[in-house]
């Protein structure tokens, strides 16, 4: 709990922090110093109109000066950090030049790190990550004094620099410890379940991640133009794809992409309809496959990486069409854009490549020693058990025993790497 500061004193903390001295507010208010040292000292009670005047000097007009203002002011950042939320940055920079006035009270030790908090959001954005490991290092050396709100803050962004770092287990556990704090006024619980789930299914832990996004359907609680109420059909129906559920997988993929549709989402509608499009593929309905797929390219003409994606599901769906031509031309397409910076599709494209020529020995060696341990190594286990299902096929056809029984292995391998509970 944070002890009652006296305002002569806060004043006297404003006014630190911005390097003036008594004798500069003096001036800028119409009085001498002697008067400004009274006020600090709390030797003399201050009109509302003198601290108007000194509130506008020091340039905290909107600060939480008064005890009864914190509570205002807190509401504020939640506001901001809503705005952030619904990526109206134009709107968020400004109420950030608003805010920005608590950089001034060092006695505001909790809202300060609110701030931070929800100003590293900003940051994510803008790839200061170095800016963002500062203001997690600030809000370290305040954590005993922090309220409730402060450490959810806190938490969100712990728990998303975790993730960029590459540590998903410690990522995954600072959003549990947000799923512990219950604030009555943030209703984030359905976010917070998804996340997780997206986390372990990033993982390869379909199962894990699936009874995450089962919780989150039964908390949500929204409108249908929400892109969250049509993200959790959609990851769900992800989890029911790879451990081969298709017809689960399409009707959830078909609902969640017909709540899509009315958010004007591009990205999320192009990955639902390329996830919907491999689930056809799967369901042996090839032509409606490649309608959803051609749609879902259109959209993320412009997004690089989904428009990969999408390109890749038409790939895999030519291939299995044994529309050979057709699908060499976007294997083609698919390294081309992937030279350089891209070296996961690279590798994808390059196996779909040596999935056409199997009887090469090539082929097949790029396949066993390069894609399977990269897209293993990558967490890609969906994929890696295509390939190896086409490599058994392949080996059971030619009779090469002990090929198929090794591939085999690998695949039971990856199945338990899906099933296990550890991260």
């Amino acid at each position: 709990m944070q002890t009652a500061i006296p305002l002569g004193e806060k004043i006297m903390q404003v006014r630190t922090a911005k390097n003036l001295t008594q004798e500069n507010l003096a001036y800028g208010i119409g009085r001498n110093a002697v008067f400004i040292s009274r006020i600090e000292n709390g030797q003399v009670e201050i009109t509302p109109k003198t601290l108007a005047k000194i509130r506008t000097y020091l340039g905290v007009e909107k600060a939480p000066l008064l005890e009864h203002e914190r509570s205002t002011f807190k509401n504020r950042l939640w506001v901001w950090r809503g705005i952030l939320n619904t990526r109206r940055y134009s709107e968020a920079q400004d109420m950030q030049s608003e805010l920005s006035c608590i950089l001034y009270l060092p006695f505001e030790r909790d809202l300060l790190v609110m701030y931070q908090m929800i100003e590293s959001q900003m940051l994510f954005r803008q790839k200061d990550f170095d800016g963002i490991k500062q203001r997690l290092e600030n809000a370290d050396a305040s954590m005993g004094e922090l309220s409730k709100e402060a450490k959810y803050l806190y938490y969100y962004a712990k728990s998303y620099m975790c993730h960029y770092q590459g540590n998903v287990k410690e990522a995954i556990e600072y959003m549990k410890m947000l799923l512990d704090i219950k604030l009555p006024d943030i209703n984030e619980e359905a976010l917070l379940l998804v996340t997780i789930g997206d986390m372990y299914n990033s993982q390869g832990k379909p199962f894990l991640a699936l009874s995450f996004f089962e919780r989150a359907k039964m908390v949500y609680v929204g409108d249908h133009t929400n892109p969250l109420g049509a993200m959790i059909d959609g990851v769900t129906a992800s989890c029911h794809m790879q451990i081969g559920d298709y017809h689960s997988a399409k009707k959830m993929y078909e609902s969640s992409l017909a709540l899509a549709r009315t958010t004007n989402e591009p990205l999320l509608i192009s990955t639902l309809l390329s996830d919907l499009a491999l689930t056809h593929m799967n369901l042996d309905n090839h032509d409606e496959a490649l309608i959803l797929c051609e749609e879902a390219l259109l959209l993320a003409k412009h997004i690089k990486v989904q428009y990969m994606i999408s390109l890749s599901c038409k790939a895999k769906i030519l291939m299995k069409t044994n529309q050979v031509t057709k699908a060499k031309i976007v294997i083609k397409e698919g390294k081309t854009l992937a030279e350089g910076e891209m070296k996961m599709f690279g590798v994808v494209f390059e196996a779909f490549g040596h999935l056409m020529t199997l009887n090469s020995e090539e082929s097949t060696t790029y396949l066993e020693t390069v894609a399977i341990p990269y897209l293993r190594g990558t967490l890609q286990n969906f994929l890696a058990l295509e390939i190896c299902d086409a490599l058994e096929a392949h080996y059971v056809k030619k009779k090469a025993k002990i090929k198929s029984l090794a591939i085999g292995v690998i695949s039971r391998d990856i199945y338990r790497d899906m099933i296990s509970v550890v991260v």
